[in-house]
């Protein structure tokens, strides 16, 4: 949710009279599939939700993107469910992006329009004939889970809308009027049955409501709604199957088990609409489908979180696939005694024994910044002392471009088979400026994909990092200031615990598939 402000920033270090193209994942990042696969030996698919990837599209063109770059691993064209899955999405995404291009290929980024509705955001594109508006309503979560979020009435005023104008939402299956009452300095525009994502579009001339109407024909394709459908059939498959198995290691709730049937009655429901032709009953049904699957996938995957201070903290948080086995390690890990830490210097206590147990403190020189690390007893959470970290601008700068300041840890021993915990405490007292990255703290297991970053914290707040190690091998932390600002350090330790021996994590679900 906060990719269109990262991409803003990033134009900003750049030229405004450059394009801005952005990355639109398809696939998880490299290193979270292999961490993934070095704690759980039969990995289940892990699809990304239509939703999360629509998100992050909306995000781009909110961020200011030209274009964009779906980026994939593997190749799309394979038999495989999970491939076909993962291409339909894509398909059904392009379908509805290609309404929305003569704004993201031409349109001029006018900003936020002001809403009184705090679960609700809104950006204007214009164009010499047509101004888009782009509706999100995110739950700063959809790096997780996407599309929680109930299907309502939305109302908000846009005070550029020129009573000439014609409003209407690009709907699935069309363009729909939607009401719009003139009021004192702007216009209210009220969606009825408002999904996660909406794009309206006003206009006075008939030109550009024609080249949208002509956008829906799809000749020997599916259409946008058909493929909304068969994806809504597949994740429905998915969740039934998660759900099983949930409820035999006896973790399902309630609340999921009644969104399920929620699902399952409203997909129903939808289906028969569809098949008589009744779209304006039955896409608010498919919606309301998604929302339920949706929160159902929050049920699963809200307790397990909720046990880590970090949202990064382990890899079998990443997908509602994974929760399962997320479950089963935790069972076999209770009878485990974890390693006494084997990270010297960690206390931040003694500069000598720093430098002697190799930890690293690099700094970037140049006309810009003015670096500072330190042993402080203002960084001590425990002890006498912890390390404290500064970043200082000899000029106004708007954002920061390289890493100014950074501080690694030694190397640490590490055999094939285990699970890894790296585990701190850290302060920030006020929000690091210049580069939404923060604090940046990465692993040497995990990568820059699974870094933690941490803006600012209310006092002191813990960090735990779980990795699994795929060969034997070493791990350390890395800490980067990526910006101006000042963070303490206390108490880092790294300690290791061997996964128990045979099948590391509950078999996958073998005689079921969606």
């Amino acid at each position: 949710s906060q990719y269109s402000d990262w991409l803003a920033q990033r134009g900003e270090s750049v030229s405004h009279n450059k394009p801005l193209w952005a990355d639109i994942q398809t696939d998880f990042p490299k290193q979270l599939a292999k961490q993934i696969s070095s704690i759980a030996r039969a990995v289940p698919p892990t699809p990304l939700e239509p939703q999360q990837m629509k998100f992050l599209a909306y995000e781009a063109i909110a961020g200011g993107a030209r274009g964009m770059r779906f980026r994939s691993r593997s190749r799309l064209d394979a038999a495989d469910p999970s491939t076909r899955l993962r291409a339909m999405t894509i398909e059904w995404l392009n379908s509805e992006l290609v309404r929305l291009e003569p704004w993201i290929a031409g349109g001029a980024i006018l900003g936020a329009v002001p809403t009184n509705d705090s679960e609700l955001e809104v950006t204007a594109i214009g164009t010499n004939r047509a101004r888009l508006l782009l509706i999100q309503r995110p739950t700063h979560h959809e790096q997780y889970i996407a599309g929680d979020v109930p299907v309502r009435t939305v109302t908000f005023s846009d005070p550029n809308t020129t009573f000439t104008q014609q409003v209407m939402l690009i709907g699935e299956s069309g363009l729909e009027s939607l009401p719009s009452t003139r009021q004192l300095g702007s216009n209210q525009i009220r969606i009825d049955n408002c999904p996660l994502m909406a794009a309206v579009v006003l206009s006075e001339t008939p030109l550009v409501f024609n080249n949208l109407n002509q956008s829906y024909t799809r000749t020997g394709k599916l259409s946008t709604l058909q493929l909304h459908t068969e994806l809504t059939r597949q994740w429905l498959a998915i969740m039934q199957l998660i759900d099983r198995q949930m409820a035999r290691m006896g973790r399902s709730t309630t609340a999921a088990s009644s969104a399920m049937n929620e699902a399952v009655n409203a997909f129903r429901n939808a289906s028969g609409l569809l098949e008589q032709n009744s779209l304006a009953t039955a896409i608010p049904l498919l919606h309301q489908t998604d929302e339920r699957l949706a929160f159902a996938r929050r049920e699963m995957i809200t307790e397990p979180l909720g046990q880590f201070q970090s949202k990064m903290s382990s890899p079998l948080m990443a997908h509602t696939s994974l929760v399962p086995l997320h479950w089963e390690l935790s069972r076999r890990l209770e009878s485990q005694q974890w390693n006494p830490n084997g990270l010297a210097g960690g206390d931040f206590e003694n500069l000598q024994h720093l430098q002697r147990s190799g930890w690293e403190n690099r700094r970037l020189d140049d006309d810009l910044y003015v670096t500072k690390v330190e042993l402080s007893d203002a960084a001590a959470v425990s002890g006498k002392y912890g390390l404290r970290l500064e970043v200082s601008a000899k000029s106004t700068t708007k954002t920061i471009d390289a890493t100014p300041l950074w501080i690694k840890s030694p190397k640490i021993p590490v055999r094939g088979g285990q699970l890894v915990r790296v585990h701190g405490w850290v302060n920030i007292p006020q929000v690091i400026q210049g580069n939404m990255d923060g604090l940046m703290i990465s692993d040497l297991l995990g990568g820059e994909a699974m870094s933690e970053r941490i803006p600012v914290t209310s006092g002191w707040q813990e960090f735990t990092l779980y990795r699994g190690v795929p060969a034997d091998g070493n791990i350390d932390v890395t800490f980067s200031m990526t910006g101006v600002g000042v963070a303490y350090l206390d108490e880092v330790t790294i300690r290791t615990v061997d996964i128990p021996a045979g099948e590391r994590q509950a078999r996958a679900e073998q005689d079921e598939s969606p």
